[in-house]
């Protein structure tokens, strides 16, 4: 059986790469080297100023450049080039759906497919798309963010139905839909509001009382010296105080959570 010679260029070696007989005068006076990552053998031609790659498999079966063939060895060897181990199959491209559109790949395509679409959930589909931050989008998952306003407002119009609507609708599509509401953060240097109000209970003396922070009044002192002492707890007791808005500013809790890490909070909606 023929061999090729081919050079390693990692190495600096010599292999030898098995082909047909007749393989023989078809890539006879080239020269191949081994790819570092397929390890399959290729020479280098110059053409129209642009240096390309020819495979030595491809050059025996005939492909050409960009003609959306992929040479396969079934027997996983990439320097076995003999014809009865090696099969062509054609590039595999996104089919489209049943409506005969393709899937936008991502939101931006999407909304400008939209806008020349009428109906209401089109309509819709579209106004939340042009508010919408998308964080994800395939056709398995879109993930959204949007400022609690506008969050409540599309919610309340149910757009992640009308979502799934119109991508099964025109992509045959399935998937899920998790719309997050962001909250913005809160600055550091925020000012603390003039008109506090909460109604102060003398603790005893022993034993403390589980929350003390019921003795909030007006004091901007107070409001510092207790949000100092908050800081000391943990996340899981700070969750606990934002069910009850008499035991502390509901914008301290927030803040505090979101130095720690904690800056979203997230509604998810299944298929």
């Amino acid at each position: 059986m023929p061999v090729l010679k081919v050079k390693d260029k990692v190495t600096g070696g010599t292999l030898e790469a098995t082909i047909d007989p007749e393989s023989v005068k078809q890539i006879s006076g080239y020269n191949y080297n081994v790819d570092k990552y397929s390890k399959k053998p290729f020479r280098e031609v110059k053409e129209d100023g642009i240096l390309r790659r020819y495979f030595l498999d491809r050059d025996i079966l005939g492909c050409r450049i960009n003609d959306g063939k992929m040479v396969y060895h079934t027997n996983g060897d990439p320097l076995d080039n003999r014809r009865e181990h090696l099969i062509v199959k054609q590039k595999i491209t996104s089919l489209p759906s049943s409506s005969g559109h393709r899937w936008p790949h991502n939101s931006d395509r999407l909304l400008h497919f939209l806008e020349k679409r009428k109906g209401p959930d089109e309509d819709l589909c579209t106004e939340f798309l042009a508010k919408v931050d998308v964080k994800k989008f395939t056709q398995k998952r879109i993930d959204a963010t949007l400022l609690p306003l506008e969050y409540e407002s599309f919610k309340k119009k149910d757009i992640d139905l009308a979502i799934k609507r119109v991508l099964h609708k025109y992509f045959d599509w399935s998937g899920s839909l998790n719309l997050v509401k962001e909250i913005p953060p809160i600055k550091k240097d925020a000012p603390v509001p003039s008109q506090v109000t909460r109604k102060v209970v003398k603790a005893p003396e022993k034993p403390l009382p589980s929350n003390p922070y019921c003795n909030l009044s007006n004091s901007v002192e107070e409001i510092q010296q207790l949000e100092k002492q908050l800081r000391a707890r943990s996340s899981k007791d700070i969750l606990t105080l934002l069910g009850d808005y008499r035991i502390f500013p509901t914008e301290y809790l927030i803040k505090i959570l979101q130095e720690r890490g904690a800056s979203m909070v997230q509604f998810s909606v299944g298929k």
